[in-house]
Protein backbone atom coordinates (compact mmCIF):
# COMPACT_ATOMS: atom_id res chain seq x y z
CA UNK A 1 0.00 0.00 0.00
CA UNK A 2 3.06 2.51 0.63
CA UNK A 3 4.32 1.68 -3.00
CA UNK A 4 0.74 2.77 -4.30
CA UNK A 5 0.60 5.90 -2.34
CA UNK A 6 3.39 7.57 -3.50
CA UNK A 7 2.78 6.47 -6.94
CA UNK A 8 -0.28 8.33 -6.53
CA UNK A 9 1.22 11.29 -4.41
CA UNK A 10 3.50 11.23 -7.92
CA UNK A 11 0.74 11.37 -10.20
CA UNK A 12 -1.17 14.10 -8.13
CA UNK A 13 2.46 16.38 -8.59
CA UNK A 14 2.74 16.02 -12.10
CA UNK A 15 -1.06 16.62 -12.58
CA UNK A 16 -0.07 20.42 -10.58
CA UNK A 17 3.06 20.87 -12.07
CA UNK A 18 1.03 20.52 -15.97
CA UNK A 19 -1.55 22.88 -14.68
CA UNK A 20 0.78 25.36 -12.98
CA UNK A 21 3.00 25.06 -16.94
CA UNK A 22 -0.62 25.16 -18.65
CA UNK A 23 -1.57 28.69 -16.80
CA UNK A 24 1.88 29.91 -17.31
CA UNK A 25 1.94 29.52 -20.71
CA UNK A 26 -1.34 30.89 -21.19
CA UNK A 27 -0.88 34.02 -19.35
CA UNK A 28 2.02 34.20 -21.31
CA UNK A 29 0.01 34.04 -24.80
CA UNK A 30 -2.09 36.48 -23.08
CA UNK A 31 0.06 38.92 -22.18
CA UNK A 32 1.49 39.05 -25.62
CA UNK A 33 -1.11 39.08 -27.25
CA UNK A 34 -2.59 42.12 -25.63
CA UNK A 35 1.36 43.99 -25.88
CA UNK A 36 0.80 43.46 -29.87
CA UNK A 37 -2.61 44.49 -29.57
CA UNK A 38 -1.88 48.15 -27.66
CA UNK A 39 1.85 48.57 -29.56
CA UNK A 40 -0.34 48.15 -32.61
CA UNK A 41 -3.18 50.63 -31.56
CA UNK A 42 -0.33 53.13 -30.08
CA UNK A 43 1.88 53.11 -33.09
CA UNK A 44 1.21 55.94 -35.51
CA UNK A 45 -0.47 54.64 -38.99
CA UNK A 46 1.27 54.30 -41.80
CA UNK A 47 -0.42 56.52 -44.37
CA UNK A 48 -1.95 55.01 -47.39
CA UNK A 49 -0.21 57.97 -49.31
CA UNK A 50 -0.64 56.82 -52.41
CA UNK A 51 -1.98 52.91 -51.59
CA UNK A 52 -0.74 50.61 -53.04
CA UNK A 53 1.07 50.15 -56.53
CA UNK A 54 -2.28 48.54 -57.48
CA UNK A 55 -4.27 51.30 -56.17
CA UNK A 56 -2.82 53.98 -57.77
CA UNK A 57 -2.43 52.56 -61.42
CA UNK A 58 -6.28 51.97 -61.00
CA UNK A 59 -6.73 56.02 -59.96
CA UNK A 60 -4.69 56.90 -63.09
CA UNK A 61 -5.88 54.49 -65.58
CA UNK A 62 -9.28 55.85 -64.47
CA UNK A 63 -11.09 56.66 -68.02
CA UNK A 64 -7.36 57.54 -68.86
CA UNK A 65 -6.86 58.59 -72.75
CA UNK A 66 -2.69 58.54 -73.24
CA UNK A 67 -2.91 61.01 -75.94
CA UNK A 68 -4.75 63.56 -74.27
CA UNK A 69 -1.62 64.25 -71.83
CA UNK A 70 1.47 65.70 -73.51
CA UNK A 71 3.25 66.95 -69.65
CA UNK A 72 2.94 67.13 -66.06
CA UNK A 73 2.61 70.07 -63.59
CA UNK A 74 3.18 69.97 -59.87
CA UNK A 75 1.94 73.03 -57.86
CA UNK A 76 1.55 74.03 -54.17
CA UNK A 77 -1.80 75.22 -53.13
CA UNK A 78 -1.59 77.53 -50.63
CA UNK A 79 -4.24 76.20 -47.48
CA UNK A 80 -7.25 77.26 -47.32
CA UNK A 81 -7.74 77.46 -51.04
CA UNK A 82 -9.71 74.50 -53.07
CA UNK A 83 -7.38 73.20 -55.60
CA UNK A 84 -10.10 73.25 -58.61
CA UNK A 85 -7.54 73.90 -61.18
CA UNK A 86 -5.78 70.21 -60.46
CA UNK A 87 -6.47 66.84 -61.43
CA UNK A 88 -4.63 65.38 -58.48
CA UNK A 89 -4.32 66.51 -55.34
CA UNK A 90 -1.83 65.14 -53.10
CA UNK A 91 -2.66 66.08 -49.32
CA UNK A 92 0.18 66.67 -46.58
CA UNK A 93 0.00 63.78 -44.90
CA UNK A 94 0.83 62.23 -48.93
CA UNK A 95 -2.41 60.58 -50.10
CA UNK A 96 -3.71 61.21 -53.52
CA UNK A 97 -6.95 61.50 -54.74
CA UNK A 98 -7.93 62.47 -58.42
CA UNK A 99 -10.10 65.47 -58.97
CA UNK A 100 -13.35 65.86 -61.17
CA UNK A 101 -11.19 66.92 -63.70
CA UNK A 102 -8.78 63.67 -64.09
CA UNK A 103 -12.39 61.19 -63.73
CA UNK A 104 -14.05 63.20 -66.53
CA UNK A 105 -10.76 63.91 -68.73
CA UNK A 106 -10.80 67.55 -68.98
CA UNK A 107 -7.96 69.41 -69.71
CA UNK A 108 -7.60 73.26 -68.52
CA UNK A 109 -8.23 74.43 -71.85
CA UNK A 110 -6.56 72.73 -74.34
CA UNK A 111 -3.15 72.56 -73.31
CA UNK A 112 -2.83 68.70 -72.37
CA UNK A 113 -1.27 69.10 -69.07
CA UNK A 114 -1.92 67.08 -66.22
CA UNK A 115 -1.65 69.26 -63.44
CA UNK A 116 -0.79 67.92 -59.61
CA UNK A 117 -1.93 70.17 -56.38
CA UNK A 118 0.72 69.66 -53.27
CA UNK A 119 -1.62 70.87 -50.42
CA UNK A 120 0.06 72.94 -47.94
CA UNK A 121 -0.70 72.16 -44.05
CA UNK A 122 -2.48 74.90 -42.75
CA UNK A 123 0.41 76.96 -41.00
CA UNK A 124 2.85 76.11 -43.56
CA UNK A 125 3.00 76.51 -47.01
CA UNK A 126 5.94 73.98 -47.16
CA UNK A 127 5.68 70.65 -49.03
CA UNK A 128 6.50 67.38 -46.74
CA UNK A 129 8.39 64.50 -47.64
CA UNK A 130 4.92 62.05 -48.30
CA UNK A 131 3.93 64.73 -50.47
CA UNK A 132 6.98 64.74 -52.62
CA UNK A 133 7.21 60.40 -52.51
CA UNK A 134 3.53 60.62 -53.10
CA UNK A 135 4.05 63.00 -56.01
CA UNK A 136 6.72 60.60 -57.63
CA UNK A 137 4.98 57.52 -57.39
CA UNK A 138 1.73 58.86 -59.03
CA UNK A 139 4.36 60.87 -61.89
CA UNK A 140 5.86 57.81 -62.25
CA UNK A 141 2.21 56.12 -63.23
CA UNK A 142 1.13 59.14 -65.35
CA UNK A 143 4.19 59.00 -67.17
CA UNK A 144 3.54 55.04 -67.92
CA UNK A 145 0.18 55.21 -68.53
CA UNK A 146 -0.05 58.72 -70.56
CA UNK A 147 3.92 57.92 -72.32
CA UNK A 148 5.04 61.65 -71.04
CA UNK A 149 8.75 61.77 -71.28
CA UNK A 150 10.72 62.77 -68.23
CA UNK A 151 11.21 66.38 -70.15
CA UNK A 152 7.77 67.01 -69.69
CA UNK A 153 7.34 66.91 -66.03
CA UNK A 154 7.25 70.49 -64.31
CA UNK A 155 7.52 71.08 -60.56
CA UNK A 156 7.25 75.40 -60.01
CA UNK A 157 10.25 75.75 -56.77
CA UNK A 158 9.38 79.45 -57.25
CA UNK A 159 5.81 78.96 -55.59
CA UNK A 160 7.19 77.36 -52.30
CA UNK A 161 8.95 80.43 -50.84
CA UNK A 162 11.78 79.07 -49.02
CA UNK A 163 13.40 80.84 -46.23
CA UNK A 164 17.30 80.55 -46.79
CA UNK A 165 18.96 79.54 -43.53
CA UNK A 166 21.72 82.02 -41.89
CA UNK A 167 25.61 81.22 -42.85
CA UNK A 168 26.49 79.51 -39.64
CA UNK A 169 29.95 78.61 -40.75
CA UNK A 170 31.02 82.09 -40.45
CA UNK A 171 28.33 84.09 -38.00
CA UNK A 172 29.94 87.34 -38.01
CA UNK A 173 32.18 89.49 -40.88
CA UNK A 174 35.51 89.49 -40.40
CA UNK A 175 37.51 92.98 -41.05
CA UNK A 176 39.84 93.21 -43.64
CA UNK A 177 43.64 92.75 -43.05
CA UNK A 178 46.11 94.61 -43.31
CA UNK A 179 49.11 94.34 -45.78
CA UNK A 180 51.55 95.75 -43.78
CA UNK A 181 53.36 93.65 -40.85
CA UNK A 182 53.94 94.82 -37.42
Amino acid sequence: MGSSKSHRTQAIEAMQRNKRMARTLGCLVASMTLGAALLDWVQPKRSNATGNRTELMSIVRQGVVPGNWRSIQLDPEPPGRPPNRSHFVINPDGRTLPTDLWETQQSIGNEGIVRVGLLASDNSNEVTSRQLSAAQALVCQLQNECAIENQHIHYDMLAVPVVPEPDRSNPLPTPPRSSRHR
